[in-house]
Protein backbone atom coordinates (compact mmCIF):
# COMPACT_ATOMS: atom_id res chain seq x y z
CA UNK A 1 0.00 0.00 0.00
CA UNK A 2 2.84 2.39 0.82
CA UNK A 3 4.42 2.01 -2.61
CA UNK A 4 1.09 2.63 -4.35
CA UNK A 5 0.61 5.81 -2.32
CA UNK A 6 4.12 6.93 -3.22
CA UNK A 7 3.45 6.44 -6.94
CA UNK A 8 0.18 8.35 -6.71
CA UNK A 9 2.01 11.18 -4.97
CA UNK A 10 4.53 11.40 -7.81
CA UNK A 11 1.72 11.40 -10.39
CA UNK A 12 0.13 14.31 -8.53
CA UNK A 13 3.42 16.22 -8.53
CA UNK A 14 3.90 15.70 -12.25
CA UNK A 15 0.36 16.79 -13.01
CA UNK A 16 0.85 20.06 -11.17
CA UNK A 17 4.26 20.58 -12.75
CA UNK A 18 2.95 20.26 -16.29
CA UNK A 19 0.46 23.05 -15.67
CA UNK A 20 2.86 25.37 -13.84
CA UNK A 21 2.54 28.94 -15.14
CA UNK A 22 5.63 30.54 -13.58
CA UNK A 23 7.77 30.37 -16.71
CA UNK A 24 10.96 28.66 -17.80
CA UNK A 25 14.35 29.30 -19.39
CA UNK A 26 16.73 27.50 -21.74
CA UNK A 27 20.29 28.27 -22.78
CA UNK A 28 22.16 26.84 -25.74
CA UNK A 29 24.93 27.19 -28.27
CA UNK A 30 22.83 27.18 -31.50
CA UNK A 31 25.84 26.36 -33.69
CA UNK A 32 27.29 23.84 -31.25
CA UNK A 33 29.90 23.83 -28.46
CA UNK A 34 32.44 21.29 -29.75
CA UNK A 35 32.83 21.79 -33.52
CA UNK A 36 34.63 20.12 -36.37
CA UNK A 37 37.82 21.89 -37.41
CA UNK A 38 36.26 22.93 -40.73
CA UNK A 39 33.13 24.44 -39.12
CA UNK A 40 33.28 28.22 -39.66
CA UNK A 41 29.89 29.07 -38.13
CA UNK A 42 29.76 31.85 -35.54
CA UNK A 43 29.99 30.96 -31.87
CA UNK A 44 26.52 32.06 -30.84
CA UNK A 45 25.27 32.00 -27.27
CA UNK A 46 21.50 31.91 -26.85
CA UNK A 47 18.84 32.16 -24.14
CA UNK A 48 15.15 31.47 -24.71
CA UNK A 49 12.53 31.90 -22.01
CA UNK A 50 8.77 31.87 -21.83
CA UNK A 51 8.85 35.68 -22.44
CA UNK A 52 11.98 36.70 -24.36
CA UNK A 53 15.02 35.60 -26.34
CA UNK A 54 18.64 36.77 -26.40
CA UNK A 55 21.61 35.87 -28.61
CA UNK A 56 25.21 37.07 -28.58
CA UNK A 57 28.07 36.44 -31.00
CA UNK A 58 30.95 36.03 -28.54
CA UNK A 59 33.50 37.06 -31.17
CA UNK A 60 31.61 40.28 -31.97
CA UNK A 61 29.48 41.90 -29.28
CA UNK A 62 27.98 44.15 -31.96
CA UNK A 63 26.01 41.11 -33.13
CA UNK A 64 23.25 41.02 -30.52
CA UNK A 65 19.57 40.13 -30.74
CA UNK A 66 16.92 40.60 -28.06
CA UNK A 67 13.14 40.53 -28.24
CA UNK A 68 9.86 39.34 -26.86
CA UNK A 69 8.73 35.76 -27.44
CA UNK A 70 5.15 34.74 -26.92
CA UNK A 71 5.74 31.22 -25.70
CA UNK A 72 2.29 29.90 -24.89
CA UNK A 73 3.47 26.28 -24.68
CA UNK A 74 4.87 24.57 -21.61
CA UNK A 75 8.44 23.92 -20.57
CA UNK A 76 8.75 20.52 -22.20
CA UNK A 77 6.84 21.45 -25.36
CA UNK A 78 9.12 24.46 -25.96
CA UNK A 79 11.96 22.07 -26.84
CA UNK A 80 10.24 21.45 -30.16
CA UNK A 81 11.16 25.02 -31.17
CA UNK A 82 14.83 24.06 -31.22
CA UNK A 83 16.62 27.36 -31.91
CA UNK A 84 14.23 28.63 -34.59
CA UNK A 85 12.73 31.42 -32.47
CA UNK A 86 16.19 32.72 -31.64
CA UNK A 87 16.89 33.23 -35.35
CA UNK A 88 13.83 35.49 -35.64
CA UNK A 89 14.78 37.91 -32.85
CA UNK A 90 15.19 41.60 -33.79
CA UNK A 91 18.62 43.24 -33.76
CA UNK A 92 19.61 44.97 -30.51
CA UNK A 93 22.56 46.96 -29.15
CA UNK A 94 24.55 45.94 -26.09
CA UNK A 95 26.77 48.55 -24.43
CA UNK A 96 29.69 47.50 -22.19
CA UNK A 97 31.66 50.64 -21.47
CA UNK A 98 34.31 51.96 -19.11
CA UNK A 99 35.42 55.56 -18.86
CA UNK A 100 38.83 56.15 -17.30
CA UNK A 101 40.19 59.70 -16.94
CA UNK A 102 37.84 60.90 -19.67
CA UNK A 103 38.75 58.16 -22.17
CA UNK A 104 35.96 55.80 -23.25
CA UNK A 105 36.67 52.08 -23.63
CA UNK A 106 34.28 49.50 -25.06
CA UNK A 107 34.20 45.69 -24.75
CA UNK A 108 33.58 44.16 -28.17
CA UNK A 109 34.57 40.55 -27.55
CA UNK A 110 35.96 38.21 -24.89
CA UNK A 111 38.73 35.64 -24.52
CA UNK A 112 36.62 32.82 -25.99
CA UNK A 113 35.82 35.01 -28.99
CA UNK A 114 39.50 35.60 -29.73
CA UNK A 115 40.85 32.06 -29.36
CA UNK A 116 40.52 28.94 -31.45
CA UNK A 117 40.55 25.24 -30.76
CA UNK A 118 38.05 22.55 -29.94
CA UNK A 119 37.64 23.75 -26.33
CA UNK A 120 37.96 27.52 -26.71
CA UNK A 121 34.41 28.03 -25.42
CA UNK A 122 35.55 26.92 -21.96
CA UNK A 123 36.30 30.59 -21.28
CA UNK A 124 32.54 31.09 -21.10
CA UNK A 125 31.79 29.40 -17.79
CA UNK A 126 28.45 27.81 -17.01
CA UNK A 127 27.51 28.19 -13.35
CA UNK A 128 23.83 27.22 -13.29
CA UNK A 129 21.50 25.98 -16.01
CA UNK A 130 18.02 24.58 -15.41
CA UNK A 131 14.33 25.29 -15.56
CA UNK A 132 14.36 28.74 -13.95
CA UNK A 133 17.88 30.18 -14.17
CA UNK A 134 20.72 30.34 -16.68
CA UNK A 135 23.93 31.75 -15.19
CA UNK A 136 27.12 32.20 -17.24
CA UNK A 137 30.15 34.47 -17.19
CA UNK A 138 32.27 35.58 -20.14
CA UNK A 139 35.89 35.84 -19.07
CA UNK A 140 38.62 38.07 -20.43
CA UNK A 141 36.68 40.96 -21.95
CA UNK A 142 38.75 42.75 -24.61
CA UNK A 143 38.30 46.41 -23.64
CA UNK A 144 39.60 49.05 -26.08
CA UNK A 145 39.29 52.74 -26.75
CA UNK A 146 37.87 54.07 -30.02
CA UNK A 147 41.48 54.41 -31.25
CA UNK A 148 42.16 50.74 -30.48
CA UNK A 149 44.15 51.18 -27.27
CA UNK A 150 43.65 48.24 -24.91
CA UNK A 151 42.68 48.91 -21.29
CA UNK A 152 44.86 46.95 -18.86
CA UNK A 153 42.28 45.27 -16.64
CA UNK A 154 40.66 41.99 -15.72
CA UNK A 155 37.04 42.24 -16.82
CA UNK A 156 34.22 39.71 -17.08
CA UNK A 157 30.55 39.87 -18.04
CA UNK A 158 28.23 37.83 -15.83
CA UNK A 159 24.75 36.99 -17.17
CA UNK A 160 21.78 35.70 -15.14
CA UNK A 161 18.50 34.86 -16.88
CA UNK A 162 15.11 34.27 -15.21
CA UNK A 163 11.87 33.73 -17.17
CA UNK A 164 11.00 37.45 -17.01
CA UNK A 165 14.36 39.17 -16.51
CA UNK A 166 17.90 39.25 -17.88
CA UNK A 167 20.65 40.62 -15.60
CA UNK A 168 24.09 41.75 -16.75
CA UNK A 169 26.90 42.21 -14.22
CA UNK A 170 30.14 43.86 -15.35
CA UNK A 171 33.01 43.01 -12.99
CA UNK A 172 36.25 44.96 -13.49
CA UNK A 173 39.58 45.15 -11.65
CA UNK A 174 42.33 47.41 -13.08
CA UNK A 175 45.89 46.19 -13.56
CA UNK A 176 47.15 49.64 -12.54
CA UNK A 177 45.66 52.24 -10.19
CA UNK A 178 43.39 54.77 -11.89
CA UNK A 179 41.07 57.68 -11.06
CA UNK A 180 37.65 59.06 -11.88
CA UNK A 181 36.18 55.97 -13.51
CA UNK A 182 32.66 55.15 -14.65
CA UNK A 183 31.31 51.68 -15.55
CA UNK A 184 28.30 51.54 -17.87
CA UNK A 185 25.92 48.91 -19.18
CA UNK A 186 23.09 49.36 -21.67
CA UNK A 187 20.71 47.37 -23.84
CA UNK A 188 18.67 49.00 -26.59
CA UNK A 189 16.01 46.89 -28.28
CA UNK A 190 12.48 46.86 -29.65
CA UNK A 191 11.36 45.39 -26.32
CA UNK A 192 12.76 48.34 -24.34
CA UNK A 193 15.80 50.38 -23.40
CA UNK A 194 17.81 49.82 -20.23
CA UNK A 195 20.98 51.42 -18.89
CA UNK A 196 22.93 51.59 -15.66
CA UNK A 197 26.20 53.18 -14.54
CA UNK A 198 28.43 53.01 -11.50
CA UNK A 199 30.88 55.77 -10.64
CA UNK A 200 34.17 55.03 -8.94
CA UNK A 201 34.93 58.20 -7.04
CA UNK A 202 38.56 59.17 -6.53
CA UNK A 203 41.29 56.53 -6.38
CA UNK A 204 40.63 53.04 -7.81
CA UNK A 205 43.16 50.60 -6.38
CA UNK A 206 45.00 48.03 -8.43
CA UNK A 207 43.20 44.62 -8.53
CA UNK A 208 40.18 46.03 -6.65
CA UNK A 209 36.97 44.72 -8.23
CA UNK A 210 34.09 47.06 -8.99
CA UNK A 211 30.70 45.98 -10.35
CA UNK A 212 27.81 47.54 -12.20
CA UNK A 213 24.56 45.58 -12.54
CA UNK A 214 21.68 46.07 -14.96
CA UNK A 215 18.45 44.08 -14.98
CA UNK A 216 16.20 44.08 -18.05
CA UNK A 217 12.64 43.17 -17.02
CA UNK A 218 10.06 41.89 -19.47
CA UNK A 219 7.71 43.66 -19.70
CA UNK A 220 9.74 46.78 -19.01
CA UNK A 221 7.13 48.17 -16.60
CA UNK A 222 7.53 45.21 -14.25
CA UNK A 223 8.87 46.26 -10.83
CA UNK A 224 11.26 44.57 -8.44
CA UNK A 225 9.10 42.41 -6.15
CA UNK A 226 9.03 43.46 -2.52
CA UNK A 227 8.43 40.76 0.09
CA UNK A 228 9.29 39.88 3.68
CA UNK A 229 10.73 36.36 3.66
CA UNK A 230 12.48 34.52 6.49
CA UNK A 231 14.18 31.12 6.66
CA UNK A 232 14.77 28.90 9.68
CA UNK A 233 16.53 25.54 9.75
CA UNK A 234 15.22 22.53 11.66
CA UNK A 235 18.06 23.09 14.14
CA UNK A 236 16.59 26.49 14.99
CA UNK A 237 19.27 28.42 13.12
CA UNK A 238 17.94 31.52 11.37
CA UNK A 239 19.47 32.62 8.09
CA UNK A 240 18.94 36.04 6.49
CA UNK A 241 16.98 36.36 3.25
CA UNK A 242 17.83 39.39 1.12
CA UNK A 243 17.21 40.52 -2.42
CA UNK A 244 20.40 40.18 -4.50
CA UNK A 245 20.53 42.56 -7.47
CA UNK A 246 23.27 40.57 -9.20
CA UNK A 247 21.07 37.46 -9.26
CA UNK A 248 17.70 39.28 -9.39
CA UNK A 249 16.18 37.11 -6.70
CA UNK A 250 15.76 36.66 -2.96
CA UNK A 251 18.73 34.67 -1.66
CA UNK A 252 19.03 32.66 1.55
CA UNK A 253 22.73 31.82 2.07
CA UNK A 254 23.06 28.83 4.41
CA UNK A 255 26.53 28.12 5.78
CA UNK A 256 27.65 25.77 8.55
CA UNK A 257 24.29 24.14 9.01
CA UNK A 258 24.09 22.17 12.25
CA UNK A 259 23.22 18.49 11.87
CA UNK A 260 23.10 15.71 14.48
CA UNK A 261 23.21 12.82 12.00
CA UNK A 262 25.96 11.23 9.84
CA UNK A 263 26.88 12.96 6.59
CA UNK A 264 29.00 12.02 3.60
CA UNK A 265 28.94 8.53 2.10
CA UNK A 266 26.75 6.90 4.69
CA UNK A 267 23.24 5.52 5.12
CA UNK A 268 21.56 8.94 5.14
CA UNK A 269 17.85 8.74 5.90
CA UNK A 270 17.50 12.27 7.30
CA UNK A 271 16.66 15.50 5.49
CA UNK A 272 17.76 19.10 5.69
CA UNK A 273 14.52 21.00 6.35
CA UNK A 274 14.07 24.75 6.12
CA UNK A 275 10.92 26.63 7.08
CA UNK A 276 10.29 29.54 4.72
CA UNK A 277 7.84 32.15 5.98
CA UNK A 278 6.28 34.77 3.71
CA UNK A 279 4.90 37.57 5.89
CA UNK A 280 4.22 40.25 3.28
CA UNK A 281 4.41 40.84 -0.47
CA UNK A 282 3.41 43.64 -2.81
CA UNK A 283 2.77 41.28 -5.72
CA UNK A 284 0.41 38.41 -6.43
CA UNK A 285 3.01 36.84 -8.72
CA UNK A 286 5.53 34.23 -7.52
CA UNK A 287 8.89 35.76 -6.60
CA UNK A 288 12.29 34.29 -7.53
CA UNK A 289 14.00 32.55 -4.62
CA UNK A 290 17.37 30.84 -4.14
CA UNK A 291 18.60 28.56 -1.36
CA UNK A 292 22.42 28.76 -1.48
CA UNK A 293 23.46 25.75 0.63
CA UNK A 294 27.13 25.19 1.51
CA UNK A 295 27.90 22.45 2.22
CA UNK A 296 25.20 19.80 1.68
CA UNK A 297 25.26 16.61 3.73
CA UNK A 298 26.22 14.74 0.55
CA UNK A 299 26.66 16.58 -2.74
CA UNK A 300 26.63 13.53 -5.04
CA UNK A 301 22.93 12.82 -4.61
CA UNK A 302 20.42 15.27 -3.20
CA UNK A 303 16.96 16.43 -4.13
CA UNK A 304 15.25 19.67 -2.98
CA UNK A 305 11.44 19.53 -2.70
CA UNK A 306 9.20 22.51 -1.89
CA UNK A 307 6.43 21.44 0.48
CA UNK A 308 3.53 23.22 2.14
CA UNK A 309 3.51 24.01 5.84
CA UNK A 310 2.38 20.45 6.63
CA UNK A 311 5.25 18.87 4.71
CA UNK A 312 3.22 17.83 1.66
CA UNK A 313 5.02 18.35 -1.70
CA UNK A 314 3.48 21.27 -3.59
CA UNK A 315 4.57 20.16 -7.05
CA UNK A 316 6.28 23.52 -7.62
CA UNK A 317 9.57 22.74 -9.40
CA UNK A 318 12.90 23.42 -7.72
CA UNK A 319 15.93 23.77 -9.99
CA UNK A 320 18.78 21.53 -8.84
CA UNK A 321 22.14 23.11 -9.74
CA UNK A 322 25.33 22.11 -7.95
CA UNK A 323 29.11 21.79 -8.04
CA UNK A 324 31.79 20.18 -5.88
CA UNK A 325 34.87 20.94 -7.99
CA UNK A 326 35.44 24.67 -7.39
CA UNK A 327 37.65 25.03 -4.31
CA UNK A 328 36.95 28.73 -3.55
CA UNK A 329 33.27 27.85 -2.96
CA UNK A 330 33.48 24.22 -1.89
CA UNK A 331 30.58 21.84 -2.46
CA UNK A 332 27.34 23.76 -2.90
CA UNK A 333 23.69 23.46 -3.89
CA UNK A 334 21.91 26.27 -5.73
CA UNK A 335 18.19 25.49 -5.37
CA UNK A 336 16.09 27.96 -7.39
CA UNK A 337 12.31 28.19 -7.34
CA UNK A 338 9.41 30.60 -7.86
CA UNK A 339 7.92 31.13 -4.42
CA UNK A 340 4.17 31.92 -4.21
CA UNK A 341 3.64 35.13 -2.24
CA UNK A 342 0.02 36.02 -3.06
CA UNK A 343 -0.75 35.59 0.65
CA UNK A 344 1.05 35.06 3.93
CA UNK A 345 2.16 31.45 3.99
CA UNK A 346 4.66 28.96 5.35
CA UNK A 347 6.58 26.46 3.24
CA UNK A 348 9.07 23.72 4.00
CA UNK A 349 12.01 23.31 1.65
CA UNK A 350 13.18 19.75 2.21
CA UNK A 351 16.54 18.53 0.90
CA UNK A 352 16.68 14.75 0.90
CA UNK A 353 19.72 12.57 0.35
CA UNK A 354 19.89 8.76 0.49
CA UNK A 355 16.20 7.96 0.95
CA UNK A 356 12.76 9.51 0.73
CA UNK A 357 10.85 7.56 3.31
CA UNK A 358 11.86 3.95 2.79
CA UNK A 359 12.76 4.26 -0.91
CA UNK A 360 16.07 5.43 -2.40
CA UNK A 361 15.83 9.01 -3.62
CA UNK A 362 16.11 9.84 -7.32
CA UNK A 363 17.69 13.06 -8.57
CA UNK A 364 18.55 14.64 -11.92
CA UNK A 365 20.95 17.52 -11.37
CA UNK A 366 22.83 20.05 -13.43
CA UNK A 367 26.45 19.61 -12.38
CA UNK A 368 28.80 22.51 -13.12
CA UNK A 369 32.32 21.51 -14.14
CA UNK A 370 33.97 24.78 -13.12
CA UNK A 371 37.09 23.74 -11.25
CA UNK A 372 37.16 20.29 -12.87
CA UNK A 373 37.66 21.17 -16.52
CA UNK A 374 35.78 22.40 -19.56
CA UNK A 375 33.67 24.81 -17.46
CA UNK A 376 30.50 23.32 -18.95
CA UNK A 377 27.62 21.17 -17.80
CA UNK A 378 27.06 17.54 -17.00
CA UNK A 379 23.64 16.07 -16.40
CA UNK A 380 24.13 13.90 -13.33
CA UNK A 381 21.56 11.29 -12.34
CA UNK A 382 21.75 9.56 -8.97
CA UNK A 383 19.87 6.95 -7.03
CA UNK A 384 20.47 7.76 -3.41
CA UNK A 385 23.72 9.63 -2.66
CA UNK A 386 26.34 6.95 -3.18
CA UNK A 387 27.94 8.07 -6.42
CA UNK A 388 26.96 9.09 -9.93
CA UNK A 389 24.52 6.51 -11.26
CA UNK A 390 24.75 8.05 -14.76
CA UNK A 391 26.36 11.19 -16.16
CA UNK A 392 25.95 12.83 -19.56
CA UNK A 393 28.24 15.40 -21.18
CA UNK A 394 25.72 16.51 -23.79
CA UNK A 395 27.86 19.35 -25.19
CA UNK A 396 31.02 17.21 -24.89
CA UNK A 397 32.59 20.24 -23.24
CA UNK A 398 35.07 18.15 -21.24
CA UNK A 399 35.39 14.81 -23.03
CA UNK A 400 34.61 13.56 -26.53
CA UNK A 401 31.85 11.15 -25.51
CA UNK A 402 28.29 11.83 -24.38
CA UNK A 403 28.13 9.27 -21.53
CA UNK A 404 30.83 9.68 -18.89
CA UNK A 405 29.71 7.51 -15.95
CA UNK A 406 27.55 4.46 -15.34
CA UNK A 407 27.64 3.07 -11.81
CA UNK A 408 25.51 0.27 -10.39
CA UNK A 409 23.05 0.82 -7.56
CA UNK A 410 23.50 -0.87 -4.17
CA UNK A 411 26.84 -2.48 -4.99
CA UNK A 412 30.32 -2.35 -3.44
CA UNK A 413 33.59 -1.28 -5.02
CA UNK A 414 34.97 -4.80 -5.19
CA UNK A 415 34.31 -7.71 -2.86
CA UNK A 416 35.93 -5.92 0.07
CA UNK A 417 34.50 -2.51 -0.70
CA UNK A 418 32.52 -0.66 1.94
CA UNK A 419 28.81 0.07 1.73
CA UNK A 420 27.35 3.40 0.54
CA UNK A 421 30.46 4.35 -1.45
CA UNK A 422 31.23 4.91 -5.13
CA UNK A 423 31.65 1.87 -7.35
CA UNK A 424 33.78 1.68 -10.47
CA UNK A 425 32.33 3.27 -13.59
CA UNK A 426 31.26 0.96 -16.39
CA UNK A 427 33.87 2.25 -18.81
CA UNK A 428 36.68 1.54 -16.32
CA UNK A 429 35.62 -2.10 -16.03
CA UNK A 430 35.35 -2.42 -19.82
CA UNK A 431 38.80 -0.92 -20.36
CA UNK A 432 40.40 -3.24 -17.80
CA UNK A 433 38.65 -6.25 -19.33
CA UNK A 434 39.85 -5.29 -22.80
CA UNK A 435 43.46 -5.00 -21.61
CA UNK A 436 43.25 -8.36 -19.82
CA UNK A 437 41.87 -9.97 -22.97
CA UNK A 438 44.79 -8.64 -25.02
CA UNK A 439 47.26 -10.13 -22.53
CA UNK A 440 45.49 -13.51 -22.71
CA UNK A 441 45.71 -13.51 -26.50
CA UNK A 442 49.45 -12.84 -26.38
CA UNK A 443 49.97 -15.64 -23.84
CA UNK A 444 48.18 -18.02 -26.21
CA UNK A 445 50.48 -17.04 -29.05
CA UNK A 446 47.98 -14.91 -30.94
CA UNK A 447 48.05 -11.37 -32.33
CA UNK A 448 45.96 -9.01 -30.20
CA UNK A 449 45.51 -6.70 -33.21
Amino acid sequence: MRRISFVLLLIGICAIDLNASDGYTFSCWPNGWRKNSNDRSADMFGIETSRYGFTLDIADFNQVRFGLINNSVGYEQALAHRAEKLKQLPVAQLLIEMEIDGIRYLARTCKAGKTKGVKHLQDVRMWESGRYVQHYDFLGLDVRSTSGQALACDAALDVVAWPASLTFNLNVSPTHPCHNAVLRLGLKSEAGHWNQEEKVEGHWKQDETKTVSMTCRVPIAMQVPSADISLTAESGQRFPVRFDNTKDCYVAPVNRLKRNWPTGYADIRHYDEFTITVDRSDTSEPVPFLLDLRAPANITGLCPILCDGEGRPTGIPVQLSKNWHYKPMGAYLMAYTMLPTDKAATYILRVLYGFYGTLPSASHAQLSLIGYGGNGRWDQLAMGCWGETTCFDMDMSLVDVAITDIRMLMTRKGINGRKWGWTEAGWVDWQQGYENAQKDIVLLGGNPH
